[in-house]
């Protein structure tokens, strides 16, 4: 697929070489010591890893130190097979199983509910909607949860997908809608109080994989895999431009303070300017479709294969890669907000790595 606007430039990925972690320091960087975004942030990223003990009484016993706090994996959930994360406003976690029930968590970890599966459904996605946390699921539907009970407000279906159920889902607080997109190439508005259906808007040819809400510029952004990015009006949920650069599916979108990230099944990851749709930089780093963008303060995390890279997002640079996991990557997602933050990875080896990652700004200022 051509990019309209001519050749973008690839930034920089460009890191200092050093030595391999042995099994024992768990996973840091392959590439050893990175470039620093300011003094105080110059030194290796990584340190040892503490594992998170995971066991069927649902007690946990964690290792809390961190030797360096810029960037390492400070727990290990085995046996936590998830496929999507979210985390909450009072700061708890809750995370989508692939056996379809859902389990909520503090951010350290810690168990503190399970909702039990429906038969023959899994959890695609999850949304925090006010005190309820939307689920979009395999089967087509999407079920209403309250954060206080964790018992099922409402479900409704809409979707004429062929199984694959609801991909993904945003909210915009303003108007008070919610956005499922799905493999029936739809995407769908919802009023979030009454969960009444508003209006469908069409124009992808294939699954919808990823929406993403620009509160700036009062645009929705959707990401399919026909490759494509559509900008949405939020006032009107008409279409006003196709942004197109990525030759196969987009499935992850992100915001930062100055542009739109987006990650695809051809590998890549592109860069935006939200004013002007124009594709300003990318990368290849990764070897898979990149499944998870997520900015953390003056970073941004993209997740693909068993791999995390950690960019600085003023810069467009690489700042380190990491082998987190022994299996595909699907999500990364800030559980606490602070100059030290806590992260969390899901992966289809079948555990959630916590991780601890030092930036210079908060989310806010994103």
């Amino acid at each position: 697929m051509a990019d309209p606007k001519g050749t973008p430039t690839r930034f920089d990925t460009t890191i200092a070489s050093g030595r391999s972690p042995s099994p024992s320091q768990g996973s840091q960087p392959q590439t050893g010591r990175v470039s620093p975004i300011s003094p105080r942030n110059s030194r290796s990223y990584g340190a040892d890893a503490y594992s998170v003990d995971y066991v069927k009484k649902q007690s946990l016993a964690v290792n809390t130190e961190v030797k360096d706090p810029c960037t390492a994996c400070v727990g290990t959930i085995a046996e936590c097979d998830a496929r999507c994360s979210l985390p909450t406003q009072s700061g708890n976690v809750w995370l989508g199983q692939r056996d379809g029930s859902i389990t909520v968590h503090k951010a350290d970890g810690e168990l503190i509910h399970i909702i039990e599966r429906r038969k023959g459904a899994f959890v695609w996605c999850l949304l925090e909607v006010g005190k309820t946390v939307w689920a979009g699921c395999s089967d087509g539907f999407i079920r209403v949860l309250s954060q206080n009970t964790y018992q099922m407000e409402a479900q409704f279906a809409r979707h004429a997908g062929g199984g694959g159920g609801v991909y993904t889902l945003a909210y915009h607080p303003a108007s008070n809608t919610v956005f499922s997109g799905s493999n029936d190439f739809q995407i769908l508005a919802w009023e979030a109080s009454t969960r009444s259906f508003l209006q469908q808007m069409s124009g992808h040819s294939a699954a919808i994989r990823c929406l993403l809400i620009d509160p700036m510029a009062l645009t929705l952004h959707s990401g399919a895999d026909d490759g494509n990015i559509f900008v949405w009006d939020l006032h009107s949920l008409q279409k006003k431009a196709d942004w197109r650069g990525h030759t196969k599916g987009v499935h992850s979108l992100a915001r930062t303070k100055d542009h739109i990230w987006s990650g695809s099944e051809d590998a890549t990851i592109r860069i935006w300017d939200p004013a002007t749709g124009e594709c300003v930089g990318w990368a290849e780093v990764h070897t898979g479709t990149v499944n998870s963008l997520t900015p953390v303060g003056d970073k941004v995390f993209s997740g693909a294969g068993d791999t995390v890279c950690v960019w600085d997002a003023d810069k467009l640079s690489l700042l380190g890669t990491y082998v987190v996991h022994n299996g595909y990557l699907s999500t990364i997602c800030v559980t606490a907000m602070n100059t030290i933050y806590r992260l969390w990875s899901t992966a289809s080896d079948a555990t959630v790595k916590l991780w601890t990652v030092e930036c210079q700004t908060q989310p806010d200022e994103t």
